[in-house]
């Protein structure tokens, strides 16, 4: 691909990337991550696995030096600190950075721009352009917000109802349409969630 990026380009969605993903997450993680590695076979999108681990941080960085790279996705502090010397690098050449919140402020040092993603109970949210808030997937979940404690519901028709679960995460919501387009909710959750 060979153009530069500042980790905070184009939209963090899969029908966006133009080159190469990684998906950094862990086998225990995979109902919150396959979907986007599912998303990214369906659309035709080549994409690797860079594993959450220090020992693995090296395969995210090679493979960000030697591919054309367009996203990273779940990037978290573990395999950015595992990077060392080489973030400012693969900052500088992955024009997309989809990380977690304890990786943000490490990779905004380093010149990025990150979106966030965040686990936020069974659900994923991950932030977009308009940095409003991580969007939700309003067609399966529900957040509830009191006191700044966050309750998950599932939406819709399933064998197994949820009502307002805790989450043990705080938080705050944003209701309506954001400025990308997309209704629905949109969550911030508190600093070391």
């Amino acid at each position: 691909m060979g153009r530069g990026g500042t980790g905070g380009g184009s939209p963090p969605c899969a029908e966006k990337v133009g080159g190469g993903l990684i998906v950094v997450s862990g086998m225990p993680e995979s109902p919150w991550f396959d979907p986007v590695e599912t998303a990214a076979r369906e659309l035709g999108a080549p994409y690797s696995i860079g594993e959450i681990y220090a020992f693995e941080a090296f395969r995210t960085g090679l493979y960000a030096r030697r591919l054309p790279i367009t996203m990273i996705f779940g990037l978290d502090r573990t395999v950015a600190e595992g990077l060392g010397a080489e973030l400012a690098e693969v900052v500088a050449r992955v024009p997309v950075i989809v990380a977690r919140p304890d990786a943000a402020g490490l990779l905004a040092a380093a010149g990025a721009q990150p979106f966030v993603v965040s686990r936020v109970g069974p659900a994923l949210a991950v932030e977009c352009p308009h940095r409003g808030g991580a969007h939700l997937n309003s067609a399966e979940w529900t957040l509830a917000e009191r006191g700044g404690e966050l309750f998950i519901s599932t939406a819709g028709p399933r064998a197994y109802q949820v009502s307002e679960a805790a989450l043990g995460l705080r938080g705050t919501l944003a209701d309506g349409p954001c400025g990308c387009g997309r209704a629905g909710q949109r969550v911030t959750l508190s600093e070391g969630e």
